[in-house]
Parts: C-alpha cells; sequence; structure tokens
C-alpha cells in the first residue's frame, strides 16, 4: 500500500484521485486551494494535506496543475517534496529540463507523463473515477513495472515514450487538428 499526494484535484487530479481510491488499494491524499474541492474531496476519503512538510512523507506525488502553475509548485515546494515526483502537463519542451535540473539539486525522482484523456469540462465536480479507463499515457522517462501497473489499475492500457520536443509536436498536430475540423463544419 502505497501513499499518493494528487495536488490539484480539478478535473484530471480528481480524476486520479476517485481512480485510485476505486481501483486500487492505496491510501490517497490530495491538496488544493479551493475549500469547496477540499471539502468534497474529503467527503469522498481523500486525505488532505494541509502542512507541505506532509509531502515528504508520499511514496509519489502526481502534480495535477497547468504548466505554470507545475513550475511555480515545484520551484516554491521541492524541498518539501516526496521521492518519486509526476506532472501532467500538456507541454514538456520548457517545464521539462526546468524541474529535471531541480530534481538533481533536491534529490527526488522526477518523472513527466501526459494521460491522453480529458473532457470539456473543468473541475473537481467534473472529475469522473472512470476518465482513464482504455487512455493512453504518453510519458518522457522510464515508468518502471510498478508504476505501470499501478496506472493499469486505473484505467490505461497504451503507453508511449516521446522526448519533450517529439511529444510537443504530437500534442500540437493533434490539437490544431481539432480546430482544423471545427472550422472545416463550421465553414461548410
Amino acid at each position: 500500500m502505497k501513499k499518493i499526494a494528487i495536488v490539484g484535484l480539478g478535473l484530471m487530479g480528481g480524476s486520479f484521485a476517485k481512480a485510485f481510491i476505486e481501483y486500487s488499494d492505496n491510501i490517497v491524499y490530495g491538496y488544493d486551494i479551493n475549500e469547496k474541492t477540499i471539502k468534497d474531496a474529503r467527503n469522498l476519503g481523500i486525505k488532505i494535506i494541509y502542512n507541505k512538510n506532509e509531502f515528504k512523507n508520499m511514496d509519489l506525488t502526481i502534480i495535477c496543475l497547468n504548466p505554470s502553475s507545475i513550475k511555480n509548485f515545484v520551484k516554491e515546494n521541492c524541498k518539501y517534496l516526496s521521492n518519486t515526483v509526476m506532472e501532467i502537463s500538456g507541454v514538456k519542451n520548457n517545464l521539462y529540463p526546468y524541474i529535471k535540473d531541480l530534481s538533481k539539486k533536491y534529490f527526488f525522482t522526477y518523472k513527466s507523463i501526459h494521460p491522453m484523456a480529458g473532457r470539456e469540462v473543468y473541475g473537481f465536480e467534473s472529475s469522473l473515477k472512470d476518465l482513464y479507463n482504455n487512455a493512453s499515457m504518453i510519458y518522457l522517462d522510464d515508468l518502471d513495472d510498478e508504476e505501470i501497473s499501478l496506472f493499469k489499475k486505473i484505467g490505461f492500457n497504451k503507453f508511449v515514450k516521446a522526448s519533450p520536443k517529439k511529444h510537443d509536436q504530437m500534442i500540437s498536430f493533434t490539437s490544431q487538428l481539432c480546430h482544423v475540423i471545427s472550422n472545416a463544419y463550421v465553414l461548410n
């Protein structure tokens, strides 16, 4: 049984937390700044982190914030972070080397992942325990067998390794493709 901390309990982080509670035997902790989210998360059995020193006791911390907030959170809290830290940013090229450098300086293992899942809504109230069912995950650093097993338990079924540059190229192409299709639909 592991202690897993989720930083940012919005759509993605909330879905991770709900899935880990439902499909694993791990203890799930959450960190968020929104009081309603904290209350709702606590009501679902997520243990709330109020003191950043608690991060040191975690086996894994997954940061589910926007890219600039991820950067700021790690910068401000790197001395508190657990042994293994992951983030789910949709852009990697600038963020990845920055956090990699901090991980060497503050002695934590950094692994960058990007779940290929989402919805058109946001917030903890929109998060789903099954959001990652049959989803793919892009990862930049090798995930060990235990980590792969953990993510498979909550629904991920395909894992694709990429460099930060390749990741950003793939993501920019696919996100722009949606805009092209929607524009074609509107113009038709």
